[in-house]
């Protein structure tokens, strides 16, 4: 990996940046579930609705969630923050309960 940091470091960021500054991963949907990790399965989650699905995914496969709303799909002990067009596809933070992670995903 000392390798492929170093020729990161050098071609994409001009040697502006240390070799030890670059992370290579598998993916973000892994990175996701290892963060979701660090946190336990004892907190509460936050994602906007519509969400990019591996927040709800990883909240689930940790044991996270409670059960899953048969006409919602929702699950239980997930904050889901309605992203609308009538708040600009935003979420109003406002109306969130305490939540232990929140996800956003957004341009804005």
């Amino acid at each position: 990996m000392g390798d492929l940091r170093a020729k990161i470091a050098k071609v994409l960021y001009n040697d502006l940046i240390d070799p030890s500054e670059v992370f290579v991963s598998d993916g973000a949907k892994c990175d996701i579930m290892r963060v979701q990790q660090v946190f336990g399965s004892k907190v509460t989650t936050a994602v906007q609705d519509p969400s990019y699905p591996v927040y709800v995914d990883t909240s689930v496969m940790m044991g996270q969630t409670g059960n899953q709303d048969s006409t919602s799909k929702q699950y239980e002990n997930i904050i889901y923050m309605p992203c609308t067009p009538q708040n600009g596809f935003f979420p109003d933070y406002s109306a969130v309960p305490r939540a232990d992670i929140v996800y956003l995903c957004s341009p804005k």
